[in-house]
């Protein structure tokens, strides 16, 4: 509800790293250092999220996010509500369970 737009996530289909744009494409560097995007391989052969992208999505996105303007607008420990689509990784066992 801040209007803030979160760093993108983009998940590539792929095993490797190499399935990701090189650190000499164009912008990279301003795309991961300034705008913080996240460059990610599925580890499959879709461009589907995973539980894997989804921990990370949460890990290194989502929960700074909440941290950062819970810190600086000082409030007490509070629970944070997150609004997804109900893909089918969002509604497994194994993601509602680690959330």
């Amino acid at each position: 509800m801040s209007g803030e737009a979160l760093p993108f996530q983009v998940i590539y289909t792929g095993k490797t790293p190499a399935s990701l744009p090189t650190s000499s494409a164009p912008n990279y560097t301003k795309a991961k250092k300034e705008l913080k995007f996240r460059f990610e391989h599925s580890e499959n052969d879709t461009y589907w999220s995973t539980i894997g992208t989804m921990q990370s999505y949460v890990t290194n996105i989502l929960a700074p996010y909440f941290e950062s303007h819970h810190q600086r607008l000082g409030l007490p420990e509070q629970l944070c509500v997150w609004q997804i689509d109900a893909w089918s990784v969002h509604r497994s066992l194994e993601f509602c369970s680690w959330m």
